[in-house]
């Protein structure tokens, strides 16, 4: 039976690589608590099941309510749910309980040819599970009879690993999501359990960004990469001699593409407020006009008007400016922390064409506000006078 190594295997990632994609995600992290007090109360309105806050109205991936249930209930109670082999089978009963399905809650047993390929699951047209879990023509890495003390050695690992808090949790999460989908412990919606497993492990990491932005979302829109570094990390996983490397890179790149739609979420809600605070100060003068107006005597009226004075004054509002679009350009580049390139800006603004973003870049290089560096494809662009140039 496969051995897993939590303990030693880690080290083999920190790559300068991992390293740096690791130090740009806990510098999001250490703004996001900040971000999360400036904008609490709006923040909590962003409902889990409602995530269609997300800048692509058009894609809607299929979900059953019993997901998106189940999506909710971590985000509300992760710190009393742990990763262990019960938990996971609670998942997977309360996935398919109306579905009227008697495998819900029960690990896989032994298939044909022909069944094997009729319980997978499939995804996008993609058979994941067959494509990412079985070595060719010899069926289920993982025996259906070895399953039950497979995924138990496999959390026991885990959580020696987690509690033992020696290594970077950003890097324990994708090792084990890959040893779960080719343990594939059962026979229908592993891949739905590992995505909820994922939320779950990020929320007790300190990371709830499912909460805003909807991961799965952001897997599916790279879905052709997700499927082949999976695949390209579980070579040689019964072996014990897998590389886990480009599903962690994978993996970290998502991290930190969630933290720039969760930052932009939080301007675009900041610059909500502003509106908000904006109309509902012309409202109150608005109202202070009417009062005035009802009730001031008609003789001070006429006294005023002799004058040629105002009738009454009315407390200046402060109005608050809407940011441009390359103002909310600099203002990106401003918090970035090293390079930035146009696809940066374009993924963080998608609302900002891609005319106005390259005409934005021009016009700060030409003011000698940002320093233009490389050329082609690897053009990147960086504050002037910063460590990065």
């Amino acid at each position: 039976m496969r051995v897993f190594d939590y303990l030693n295997a880690p080290c083999r990632l920190l790559t300068p690589e991992m390293v740096q994609m690791i130090s740009r995600i806990h510098e999001y992290h250490g703004r996001q608590e900040l971000m999360l007090k400036s904008c609490e109360q709006e923040l909590q309105k962003i409902h889990v099941k409602k995530r269609q806050e997300e800048e692509d109205p058009e894609f809607e991936p299929v979900r059953p309510a019993e997901y998106d249930d189940l999506y909710e209930m971590i985000s509300t109670n992760y710190q009393i749910i742990h990763i262990y082999p019960k938990d996971i089978l609670q998942f997977h009963r309360k996935l398919y309980a109306s579905s009227g399905r008697s495998f819900g809650g029960h690990y896989r047993e032994a298939f044909n040819k022909e069944d094997e390929r009729a319980a997978s699951d499939v995804t996008h047209g993609i058979d994941i599970e067959r494509k990412k879990n079985r070595k060719k023509n010899t069926g289920y890495v993982v025996r259906a009879a070895q399953v039950e003390e497979c995924l138990e050695s496999l959390c026991e690992e885990f959580n020696i690993a987690w509690e033992d808090d020696r290594h970077e949790k950003l890097l324990l999460i994708p090792m084990f999501i890959i040893d779960f989908i080719n343990i594939h412990p059962f026979d229908n919606g592993n891949e739905k359990i590992s995505r909820l497993l994922i939320h779950l492990m990020l929320c007790k990491a300190g990371y709830p960004l499912g909460n805003y932005i909807d991961l799965d979302q952001l897997i599916d829109k790279s879905v052709m990469t997700y499927y082949n570094v999976m695949e390209a990390s579980s070579e040689n996983w019964n072996e014990a001699n897998n590389d886990y490397t480009m599903f962690t890179a994978f993996f970290l790149s998502l991290i930190s593409r969630a933290y720039s739609r969760f930052e932009h979420l939080i301007h675009k809600t900041i610059e909500n407020r502003h509106i908000l605070e904006m109309k509902e100060a012309e409202k109150q003068k608005e109202q202070a006009l009417s009062e005035a107006q009802y009730q001031k005597p008609p003789a001070l009226k006429d006294a005023a008007a002799k004058e040629g004075g105002d009738e009454f004054e009315v407390p200046a509002v402060k109005k608050v400016r809407k940011l441009s679009k390359p103002d909310k350009i600099r203002q990106l580049i401003d918090a970035a922390s090293e390079k930035i390139t146009k696809k940066d800006i374009m993924a963080t603004f998608p609302d900002i064409s891609k005319v106005t973003v390259e005409r934005t870049l021009t016009d700060l290089v030409k003011n000698g506000y940002i320093i233009k560096v490389g050329g082609g494809p690897s053009t990147a662009y960086v504050k002037a006078g910063s460590d990065n140039e």
